[in-house]
């Protein structure tokens, strides 16, 4: 059933029952997610006057406010994820530091901080375009990060180093969380950092160790002089990663572009896809030796600061090629709704400066490429 038919069901409920927070929770949710933010934030605040802390309709609240660039309202109903199901369940620590979990309006700047990442690597790398902030702030900070990524944090905070520890380190180990005054999950920064457009930087905030850059520039220069184009088109592991995975067949146009190197920056088992797309159409996609690229994000990194162009979809290594400040441009997801710093108006985010949006359509068309990018 199309969602257009739901909202068409649950009005004609509505006008049979007006006061059913059940139905006006569900219009908001449809309502937005046909892209009709307007009535959608109507209903959300029809829901929140008979339910003031469903954290569905705060979600839904923020991300409208957000794509707006409301960030003073937007960040107001930004923690009510915090209390999501699904939240909880894919955020491990949740449990151990409720205790010490952030609820005022100010971060005292003699606290003890433990700063939690957010699920995903994605949204770990986009909210970590503020720890520079808190750092300068805040003296005492302890920053969890996923292991993947802990080198690379501590290469571009050299001053900060001991402020990056592994995920788990604290948050499950009860005797050293006890020390810390206060824990808050790194997209509750955006209330202290970015309350204004003008809060935001260029977003490329992450520096590969020098050594490493210079190993990949040799590794792409044996490859020949030709401009080098990086391509990522699946993600993985995600609710919603069906919707924001294309096939390469979508990019062949594209890839018959003329004096362009196209390396494969996909993670996940792609090999036999790359092959049968190689033979089929007799286009080379070439895979680096020795690249892991699931894993190894500082080898990563320094392959990504050598490309020419960055093509890819909504994933993990679209936020580390705009964290790194490579020319980028992304194929937003059909429903990017959910994702706030995708739902931008035009084709630009304030949180990565050199990532540019483009539909799927567009990429049929392989002159747009050459033309206008390269």
């Amino acid at each position: 059933i199309h969602k257009v038919s739901f909202v068409d069901f649950y009005i004609k409920a509505l006008k049979m029952n007006p006061q059913n927070y059940t139905i006006i929770s569900n219009l908001a949710k449809a309502y937005f997610d046909t892209g009709k933010f307007v009535v959608a934030k109507k209903y959300c605040f029809e829901a929140l006057e008979l339910n003031k802390n469903d954290g569905n309709i705060h979600k839904i609240l923020s991300l409208i406010y957000l794509r707006e660039q409301n960030y003073m309202d937007g960040w107001l109903y930004f923690d009510g994820r915090l209390n999501l199901s699904d939240f909880v369940e894919k955020n491990s620590s949740i449990n151990n530091i409720r205790k010490k979990l952030f609820k005022g309006n100010n971060l005292n700047k003699d606290s003890k901080i433990l700063v939690l990442r957010e699920q995903g690597v994605g949204d770990e790398i986009l909210y970590g375009t503020m720890y520079g902030d808190l750092l300068i702030k805040h003296k005492n900070v302890t920053i969890e990060c996923d292991e993947r990524l802990k080198n690379i944090f501590c290469n571009s905070f050299p001053k900060y180093k001991k402020s990056f520890v592994v995920f788990g380190s604290v948050s499950h180990n009860k005797k050293l969380l006890d020390n810390y005054d206060v824990a808050i999950y790194a997209g509750s920064l955006g209330r202290f950092f970015r309350n204004n457009i003008k809060d935001f930087k260029n977003g490329c905030y992450l520096y590969p160790q020098d050594d490493l850059i210079k190993d990949a520039r040799e590794r792409l220069n044996k490859i020949g002089n030709k401009i080098n184009v990086g391509l990522s088109w699946k993600s993985f592991k995600n609710r919603y990663a069906s919707e924001k995975s294309l096939k390469l067949e979508d990019f062949k146009n594209i890839l018959e572009t003329k004096n362009l190197y196209f390396i494969n920056l996909q993670y996940g088992d792609v090999e036999d896809e790359i092959k049968d797309f190689n033979k089929k159409f007799g286009i080379k996609i070439t895979t680096l030796k020795n690249l892991d690229i699931l894993n190894d994000f500082s080898n990563l990194a320094a392959v990504l600061k050598n490309l020419d162009l960055f093509i890819t979809v909504s994933n993990s290594t679209a936020h580390l090629a705009g964290s790194l400040g490579v020319k980028t441009l992304l194929i937003r997801p059909k429903n990017h709704a959910i994702f706030h710093y995708w739902n931008q108006p035009g084709n630009k985010t304030p949180w990565y400066k050199t990532i540019t949006f483009l539909d799927k359509n567009y990429i049929l068309d392989k002159n747009n490429l050459k033309n206008k990018y390269l």
